[in-house]
């Protein structure tokens, strides 16, 4: 064979091995990643929630001061509700 038929078959071969790398990785960066998907899944998750509690304020009957509803005696003057 001559030199001309071995360059264009080294050409050929290192142009076909480049362009099966470039394939490869696209497919491989295309399909997702089991474990990216689990951690979106617990990121999802482990969110923050918001509580929202309602505090409601009640007037003592002596003394008219006003506190939490929880309370089981008025702070102020001590009187049981």
């Amino acid at each position: 064979m001559t030199s001309n038929v071995w360059d264009f078959l080294i050409t050929f071969f290192v142009i076909f091995s480049v362009l099966a790398i470039i394939i490869v990785a696209i497919v491989l960066r295309a399909k997702p990643n089991k474990d990216q998907e689990e951690k979106e899944k617990l990121n999802n998750l482990n969110q923050d929630k918001v509580i929202v509690k309602e505090i409601v304020k009640i007037r003592c009957r002596y003394c008219g001061f006003t506190y939490d509803q929880g309370l089981d005696s008025c702070p102020n003057c001590g009187a049981r509700t």
